[in-house]
């Protein structure tokens, strides 16, 4: 297994943070609220461009991003399902982008451009196919976690296949031929810095609304906890309200249980002084009693007789006006209701069980012995078409054991009844709260299409707003919204918050348009860099190949003036050699006695051309590197003894002390070239010596020869100890009429030698006390041991 460098963390960091980032952008096309049921899937194409690119090493990556996409998405759901949910996918989604990468690199050319119809289909059956797995296992993972619906299993699964294959489709090779196209520019290109350019500013135009999306969706869950928390506080305080009201009912059938019979007037007195006089807030429109009557004409006579005015027992026809009751088993007239004014006066005698709805309620209240709700209703003494709701209280006959659906049906003498109008529960349970919400309340066991039975309207909302259509609970549930529950009367019911007017501005910022801008520009402001900076890449290589091309030009103008000097140094000697046999010829003649003076004149000048010569071939030489080092064994006594013929007579002329002091030892180095150093060193020593001694010796230090030449002339400036080693750099000197010196070669000759024998040549000059250069070269070993 590869061990991790550098650059393959960064290379899957990179990876990752794309993959996360770019399916935020998918999300932002959701179509179902199951789970990720996008159009599109980025990753899916980023992930099988990455593995046509670079293989194998972006498969952690992938399964990095798809581990923390599937990991973000399903926070709220309890870790083993998270767990499960995240593995299943991040495996799903890497051997799908393995398995697409892998098959397109066999069937593709190598070039793009060669691209067949027939490669172009296979291409994408492959990549359909990839998209199942990758489908099947997000798809899989959720059905059997529990976390989506059975019903919606085959078309989650449909939707999954095709946002990961439009994601193969579109992304992987538009990634894929972005990378070509860049590689193929990145030596040489007349519009590489344009291009990249481009390119940088779409990616950060991208990553601008990646950015902008993430910051949007947050204030989003922001948007979507703060209703959350208002639909679940109204549908506290609502089931509060409506624990309340219960209670009234079960003080009423406590004072029917205690009493055989109760009048009118004490059942008035009862409501009376345990409610409104105490100052209890109750939001009934009405509490009453409602007994079971089997005989409506007898009914109808025993309430004649209380003195009441003549009631009849009615019920609602079709068309929502009063009626005489059909002939039923048994009837639930309101008998009593409290307050009794002119409003309430025209429930006496309606039949709550004329109405299946009712009906059915107040059957289940009787069977259970438990209170029953029916919502929504409109009341009959009411002109208003405003909802209410119906809350009964089952009351048997107290000396008898109800404990069974048959005793309790037996033994049912009535039902204390409360009626409540939505809007009035809301606002007492609301009181107080001005929030800009608009509250919904739904019974949960109706389907998702029926419509609310109240809503809420948040205080910013007009007039206008109240006469709209009643919403849908599939209408609520696409849009923002909150959820909250309760359950009351053996029932469960819905309490969704929707924002009003105001309240989605209040909860947005300028964050994600910051973030758009900030992005954006700095996308602009880094192709622009890029840009500049490959432009001037491109400019720096262009000046560089054309200062390479000068120096080819130099070096070839070079080599042609160091073969002309060569060769002219040569042709040149020729005559001179002729004109030194000439003066030789001369000097032996019987006539040349009193020009012997001239003669020898003739012979120095002609000695100091050829060596001027000399040095002009070598320097050219030795600059170029042309010329070959030949180590040999050679005893130093010798060395010294040819070094002692030139130098010698130099000395004396000048009436300098001569000091040569060389050990017995074999040396191992380049002979010649180490006795033109020598030489060059010793009569640059003879030259600028006015006075005084020129030393040179050679000491065995272990297994090398350490050398020193000294003089005691008039030193070197420490601003020109460097110079003296360039060509042509010249020194005042006290001519002695050596050859070679005047042109100023000699050291930079000295140097070169130095360099090709590793002699380390080391110089030390000081203003008027002398010079003394220092070097060493190996040795072979010592007279007889050889």
């Amino acid at each position: 297994m590869e061990a991790p460098t550098p650059g393959n963390i960064v290379l899957t960091a990179s990876l990752t943070l794309a993959y996360v980032l770019f399916a935020q952008v998918g999300f932002l096309a959701s179509l179902t609220p199951y789970h990720n049921a996008t159009l599109l899937w980025p990753p899916s194409g980023i992930a099988l461009a990455a593995v046509l690119i670079i293989g194998r090493r972006a498969l952690p990556g992938i399964a990095l991003g798809a581990l923390t996409t599937a990991f973000s998405q399903h926070l709220a759901d309890p870790l083993p399902v998270v767990v499960a949910v995240a593995l299943i996918t991040c495996i799903a989604s890497t051997l799908s982008a393995w398995v697409a990468g892998e098959s397109l690199k066999r069937i593709g050319p190598s070039a793009l451009e060669n691209l067949s119809a027939k490669e172009i289909l296979t291409g994408s059956i492959v990549m359909s196919l990839a998209s199942l797995i990758a489908a099947s296992g997000g798809v899989g993972s959720l059905s059997v976690t529990g976390l989506l619906p059975p019903d919606v299993f085959w078309s989650t699964l449909g939707i999954w296949w095709l946002r990961d294959f439009c994601g193969m489709l579109i992304f992987g090779p538009t990634i894929y031929i972005l990378f070509r196209l860049v590689t193929a520019y990145r030596e040489n290109a007349r519009h590489g810095p344009l291009f990249v350019a481009g390119l940088v500013a779409s990616t950060f135009g991208a990553a601008s609304l990646v950015v902008f999306s993430l910051l949007w969706n947050a204030e989003t869950m922001r948007i979507l906890q703060s209703l959350e928390h208002h639909s679940s506080e109204a549908a506290r305080k609502l089931a509060q309200v409506l624990s309340e009201s219960q209670h009234e009912l079960e003080a009423i059938r406590a004072l029917l249980y205690a009493a055989n019979s109760v009048e009118e007037d004490e059942f008035h007195r009862f409501i009376s002084a345990h409610f409104w006089e105490q100052g209890v807030d109750s939001a009934a429109q009405g509490l009453g009693w409602a007994p079971r009557v089997t005989d409506a004409r007898l009914w109808e006579s025993e309430m004649r007789n209380t003195g009441q005015p003549p009631v009849r027992l009615y019920e609602r026809d079709n068309s929502g006006r009063r009626a005489p009751v059909l002939q039923r088993d048994e009837y639930f007239p309101v008998q009593f209701i409290h307050p009794l004014d002119e409003v309430n006066q025209l429930a006496i005698g309606f039949d709550l069980g004329s109405e299946k709805l009712r009906r059915t309620a107040l059957e289940k209240a009787r069977d259970s012995g438990r209170v029953a709700m029916v919502a929504p209703i409109y009341l009959v003494q009411s002109q208003e078409e405003a909802p209410a709701m119906l809350i009964a209280v089952p009351i048997y006959r107290p000396d008898v054991l109800v404990d069974t659906v048959d005793s309790r049906r037996a033994n049912l003498t009535g039902f204390a009844s409360g009626v409540f109008f939505l809007g009035t529960l809301f606002d007492k349970a609301m009181a107080g709260n001005e929030d800009d919400v608009d509250l919904h309340f739904f019974d949960e066991a109706q389907p998702v299409g029926a419509k609310r039975y109240y809503t809420r309207l948040s205080p910013s909302r007009t007039a206008n707003d109240a006469t709209s259509p009643r919403p849908t609970l599939a209408g609520l549930l696409a849009v923002v919204h909150g959820i909250g529950r309760l359950e009351f009367a053996g029932h469960q019911w819905m309490v969704a918050a929707t924002p009003g007017p105001g309240f989605i501005p209040q909860h947005r910022t300028l964050g994600p348009w910051i973030g758009l801008l900030l992005t954006l520009g700095f996308g602009i402001a880094l192709s622009s860099v890029l840009s500049e900076r490959i432009s001037a890449r491109k400019r720096i290589e262009e000046e560089q190949h054309k200062t390479l091309q000068a120096l080819r030009n130099a070096q070839v103008a070079n080599d042609s003036k160091t073969y002309f000097m060569a060769a002219a140094a040569h042709d040149i000697k020729q005559p001179l050699y002729a004109l030194r046999m000439l003066v030789d010829t001369l000097g032996m003649s019987d006539k040349a006695t009193t020009s012997v003076p001239i003669i020898q004149s003739l012979k120095r000048g002609i000695a100091q051309m050829s060596q001027h010569f000399d040095t002009l071939m070598d320097v050219g030489k030795f600059r170029d590197g042309n010329f070959s080092v030949t180590r040999s064994r050679f005893q130093l006594l010798d060395f010294a003894a040819r070094i002692d013929i030139e130098i010698a007579p130099l000395c004396a002329k000048k009436g300098l002390a001569w000091n040569l002091d060389m050990d017995e030892v074999w040396a191992y180095t380049d002979e010649e070239l180490l006795l033109r150093l020598f030489r060059n060193l010793l009569t640059n020593a003879v030259s600028y010596t006015d006075a005084g001694e020129v030393n040179c010796s050679a000491k065995v230090e272990g297994s090398i020869v350490k050398c020193t030449i000294s003089d005691t002339g008039r030193g070197i400036d420490e601003h020109l100890q460097q110079a003296v080693f360039e060509t042509f750099v010249r020194l005042e000197q006290s001519g002695i009429g050596t050859a070679g010196l005047g042109l100023g070669l000699g050291l930079s000759i000295v140097e070169k030698i130095s360099q090709a024998l590793e002699l380390d040549l080391q110089m030390e000059s000081t203003p008027g006390s002398g010079t003394r250069f220092s070097f060493h070269f190996p040795i072979a070993h010592k007279l007889g041991t050889q």
